[in-house]
């Protein structure tokens, strides 16, 4: 084994390292030397005095050396070597002079195999969300990251966007006008670092199966900066980013924007900031401004929300009550009681003496009531009464939660198994229900709706990157609202000493929430999109959907805590 120390006396290389020189599969360097390595480069591009690090390594290795300010897209260079800190250290010999980064990532690929005979489109095995490209050969080469192609725009589907390739990548035109175009593909481990804490990478992707109580909190933090900034001065809060074109689109949705609510006050309730505090208030104006209040035939003072195509909705009145409870219970805003018992008055008002809602939409000021029942809209509303009583103690509440909630679990019931909704608001509001009603239909139901939950997560048997997620591809909000659902599952089972099935509930929330985490845009991923200080925090749809949606990150920040706080417990 060839031993070389950076930092120390520099060992000669023997022989430059190309992609034909790397075996089809290469056995990943350990996690310690890639940390190793990782400090090394970032000590020598910061001018920092480090210990020489031994690192026992004499394959053939190629190291993808990125790096950002933060504020601008990563500069990248490639470099081969005999051992991976002499290729790390010939990567790092590349930067241009005084390069100082605040974020830096170093891949070490481990998999190399051909595109043949295709320019404009690949072969059928390559895999967006995973492979690399190398393009060229010898000097010229060029190397373009999965993040890189994906971040940067430069892939639609499996098909290179070359005019942005052309503008945007230096010696790409030359290279891709040669004939032949010689195109090979990659896959990575790597390392992402910003001076404090080292995040491991799977094909460009954080790699954490298990995650502390500190890392899901700080993650979640990071989450709600995104959200914070993202707080317009009149309340709104951008609804659908682009972080590819850094672009926000016109349309909005009044009960995400609650909902998204919701979560910044669960965060605040957790981890107290100002600025949080701050963009909270101005989004529960911009909510309030939609109310309109009226009577009731009885005379009774209700309320409820108004979206932009002048329709009520029986959820968006649900999920600003319950946001209204979560900002007061976190707040302590109290000063929003009177109008939360408004709001759930005329959801009760909305409802039937068998706990069933006789409408989900209606037009306003028409009151013509829309063909439209969502799947959703009854647990949002049995949980934002439930939640309600919590803090008031009107027993009209609870009662009112009760029916809809057997109501609920009495049509399920007769449903194949294929046919049960995975409804993660009734596994909030069972368990919110069962706090102060023993019965053993709610337990019945949780332990089905996890059961099934279980079965239809992925294991990565198909696709590692997919392991803990669901649907096909699978989808960053269906794995944290099924996490969000199962840490309130896992608390009926607590209640009702249910050990077998809390173990389960907790289990594949873990798996969950680790693929959860490759959808996070962390420093990984920033660094390669056009504005990486505005997309940092932010959770994409999916690994190869990359758009940012404001309630992407409520269902996530409430997954991430929901995690936490079983961390922080001693129970199975």
């Amino acid at each position: 084994m060839l031993v070389v120390m950076l930092g120390g006396v520099a060992m000669p290389v023997r022989g430059a390292v190309g992609f034909d020189d790397l075996p089809p599969q290469s056995e990943a360097p350990t996690d310690q030397a890639m940390r190793a390595a990782t400090r090394q480069v970032w000590a020598k591009l910061h001018g920092q005095a480090v210990e020489p690090a031994e690192v026992a390594d004499d394959l053939p290795r190629i190291v993808i050396l990125s790096i950002s300010d933060g504020q601008h897209p990563a500069k990248v260079v490639h470099a081969g070597g005999r051992g991976l800190l002499a290729a790390a250290e010939a990567a790092a010999a590349k930067l241009p002079a005084g390069s100082k980064p605040k974020w830096m990532r170093l891949d070490v690929v481990t998999r190399v195999a051909p595109v043949t005979k295709m320019r404009d489109t690949f072969v059928g095995a390559y895999q967006p969300a995973r492979d690399g490209l190398a393009i060229g050969q010898g000097d010229q080469q060029i190397t373009l990251l999965s993040s890189q192609l994906l971040g940067g725009g430069f892939i639609d589907d499996q098909r290179l966007v070359v005019d942005a390739l052309r503008l945007d990548v230096p010696g790409f035109a030359d290279l891709w006008d040669a004939r032949p175009v010689r195109l090979q593909r990659f896959s990575t481990v790597g390392m992402c670092y910003d001076g404090e804490r080292m995040i491991p990478l799977l094909d460009g992707y954080r790699n954490l199966s298990d995650p502390t109580a500190d890392e899901l909190l700080d993650i979640a933090n990071q989450a709600g900066r995104y959200l914070t900034q993202a707080v317009n001065d009149d309340g709104r809060i951008d609804y659908n980013y682009d972080p590819v074109t850094d672009s926000i689109d016109d349309d909005y949705n009044n009960v995400r924007h609650a909902g998204v609510l919701y979560a910044m006050a669960e965060l605040y309730g957790t981890s107290p900031d100002s600025d949080l505090l701050a963009a909270i208030r101005r989004a529960t104006d911009f909510l309030l401004a939609l109310r309109r209040e009226e009577k009731t035939s009885d005379g009774k003072d209700v309320a409820f929300i108004v979206d932009r195509t002048d329709q009520i909705s029986l959820g968006g009145t649900a999920v600003a009550l319950l946001a209204l409870t979560e900002i007061i219970n976190t707040t302590g805003r109290r000063d929003l009681l009177p109008l939360a018992d408004r709001f759930a008055d005329w959801i009760i008002n909305a409802q039937d003496d068998r706990g069933y809602f006789t409408f989900h939409v209606m037009t306003w000021p028409q009151r013509r009531i829309v063909d439209y029942r969502s799947p959703y809209y009854t647990g949002e509303a049995v949980l934002a009464l439930i939640r309600l009583y919590m803090i008031t103690k009107d027993d009209r509440l609870l009662q009112a939660a009760v029916r809809s909630t057997r109501w609920q679990i009495t049509t399920v019931v007769p449903q194949a198994d294929s046919d049960v909704l995975h409804d993660h608001w009734m596994l909030y509001s069972s368990n919110d229900v069962s706090r102060f009603v023993r019965d053993q239909l709610i337990v019945k139901f949780c332990a089905r709706l996890t059961r099934l939950i279980a079965a239809s997560q992925h294991d990565g048997q198909y696709d590692r990157l997919w392991a803990g997620g669901w649907y096909v591809p699978p989808r960053s909000t269906p794995a944290a609202t099924r996490a969000e659902g199962l840490g309130a599952a896992r608390q009926v089972f607590l209640r009702f000493d249910d050990r077998q099935n809390a173990s389960l509930a907790r289990d594949v929330m873990r798996r969950s929430i680790t693929y959860q985490l490759r959808t996070y845009v962390g420093p990984e991923r920033a660094m390669f999109f056009r504005n990486p200080a505005r997309v940092h925090g932010a959770f994409t749809g999916s690994l190869v959907h990359l758009n940012v949606r404001n309630d992407f990150l409520q269902h996530n920040i409430s997954a991430l805590l929901a995690y936490r706080r079983i961390l922080l417990e001693k129970s199975p």
